[in-house]
């Protein structure tokens, strides 16, 4: 209200404009301890579960060569195992100072033992299943963080007898099931942060006494926004691979920033979508058009309409425009031309987009995991995207 009372005493219009863009773009708050997040992310059970397996099972490919073992006969006694991951269950542990992030791990390991005793040869079934851990952790790179699983600590390891020929090498595969458990390469669940995505703060937890998240995975995060604005822990079920929530005032603070940044347009008009509302698939923004030339003006209007996500990515269609307040003198400029262009509306959806995950392929990797967008809502003055996680193979240059 105090805005419009100073518009109304003539204040400049150039001056107010800036003064606008200089509230949305100035430094964040110091960080205090503890903080409070504006952003959380979820990634569900099933969608670890798959990942991990992926992961375990990658590392075990890895080391299906043929293994020699001594013995006292002196023969030529050795064995190559081909195995993979039958079942694979992950359990949250409760939060630690040494690992914030932890789930107990629980395999079954099954497959083909090649085998071979001097002349002799054959194969015989390889079952083994043992406990261990999956820790995830975010590693900091280039101004952001990368969020990494590796297993660890494996044991209670237990292996089916096998022996080759007259020679008992149960031992010799056990070591190798365990090695080759331990050895899984690390699992890069994507990005966050850095340039373009502007993260303060980020950390990754389990909540091992919540009945709506499940084996969740959870992320919070504090962006740069000028002024402090908390998210709570989504209380409902997740029912999809990944889940972002964002507080409205934050998607409105990143769609402005987008708009300011596209400095002046056609006629020396500026845009400024100074907040924006989201319920079930439909939005609401308060629009302002800043008349920068000569004396200037502005003029606000109520865009309503529906988004929805196409090939992946969030868009967001006008269905109806509003005239509103306006200060003295304004013209009339035609806010659909810019609709139509679709420099309004990408503001939003540029400011959805920056805050999602990116995918990433590591050296240690043999996979990325891409995250892709399939669903948003506006629930409870926030904006909830989900998605799908999957697992692709990583195209690498080969290191002499």
């Amino acid at each position: 209200m105090w805005i419009l009372a100073l518009v109304g005493c003539a204040t400049n219009i150039h001056e107010l404009y800036e003064e606008e863009k200089a509230q949305v773009l100035k430094d964040p708050p110091p960080l205090s301890e503890p903080w409070e997040p504006d952003m959380h992310i979820r990634v569900g059970e099933e969608a670890l579960e798959r990942l991990v397996t992926k992961a375990v099972s990658s590392g075990l490919g890895k080391k299906q060569k043929k293994v020699h073992v001594d013995n006292p006969l002196g023969l030529d006694v050795w064995f190559r195992p081909k195995a993979k991951v039958k079942n694979l269950h992950l359990t949250p542990l409760e939060r630690t100072k040494s690992c914030s992030a932890c789930f107990r791990l629980s395999v079954k390991v099954g497959g083909e033992v090649q085998w071979g005793v001097g002349k002799l040869k054959g194969s015989l079934p390889l079952r083994a299943k043992a406990a261990g851990k999956v820790g995830f952790a975010l590693d900091t790179e280039q101004g952001g963080w990368q969020l990494m699983g590796t297993v660890k600590d494996v044991g209670k390891l237990e292996v089916d007898s096998l022996v080759a020929g007259s020679v008992d090498v149960s031992g010799a595969l056990k070591g190798w099931v365990q090695t080759a458990l331990n050895e899984v390469p690390p699992l890069n669940l994507g990005s966050f942060g850095g340039e373009g995505n502007p993260l303060l703060a980020l950390q990754a937890y389990t909540n091992a006494s919540s009945e709506e998240g499940g084996a969740s995975l959870h992320l919070r995060g504090r962006t740069d926004l000028p002024f402090e604005k908390s998210v709570a822990e989504p209380d409902w079920e997740l029912d999809s691979d990944w889940e972002l929530v964002l507080p409205e005032e934050t998607v409105g603070v990143f769609a402005r920033r987008h708009a300011f940044g596209l400095g002046l347009l056609e006629h020396d008009v500026a845009l400024d979508p100074r907040g924006v509302g989201f319920e079930n698939d439909a939005f609401v923004m308060d629009l302002r058009l800043w008349r920068l030339a000569g004396r200037g003006w502005w003029r606000d209007y109520d865009v309503n309409g529906t988004m929805a996500v196409q090939r992946g990515h969030v868009r967001l269609r006008s269905d109806n425009v509003e005239e509103g307040e306006k200060s003295r003198g304004a013209g009339i400029v035609d806010p659909l031309a810019f609709l139509a262009e679709g420099k309004i509306l990408q503001a939003v959806e540029q400011g959805v987009h920056q805050s999602l995950p990116a995918s990433k392929t590591t050296k240690v990797s043999s996979f990325r995991v891409m995250a892709e967008v399939e669903h948003i809502v506006g629930r409870d003055h926030h904006l909830v995207v989900t998605g799908s996680l999957t697992p692709q193979k990583a195209r690498q240059k080969s290191v002499d």
